[in-house]
């Protein structure tokens, strides 16, 4: 299951990610949704400053895609339950 493996990623695995994805990306290409979710993911475990930091992200960035998780994740439970 994605969630399960996403939830064992460290700082270093989502790293060599972001790094092979920035070696093949063509200018001004956005962040693939993917490589936000793992980076949201880590917060469960580090901090805001920490993985964007690390992830060269900026952090108002990472916090609101975190926002938007948690939101659609609610919104996810409320319907099914």
């Amino acid at each position: 299951m994605k969630t399960s493996i996403r939830a064992s990623l460290t700082l270093k695995e989502v790293a060599k990610h972001f790094k092979q994805w920035r070696s093949v990306k063509k200018q001004g290409e956005r962040i693939p949704d993917h490589l936000w979710s793992e980076a949201v993911c880590l917060l469960r475990t580090y901090g805001v400053s920490q993985v964007s930091r690390s992830r060269r992200l900026s952090g108002a960035d990472l916090n609101r895609r975190r926002v938007i998780r948690e939101v659609v994740l609610s919104g996810q439970a409320t319907a099914g339950g």
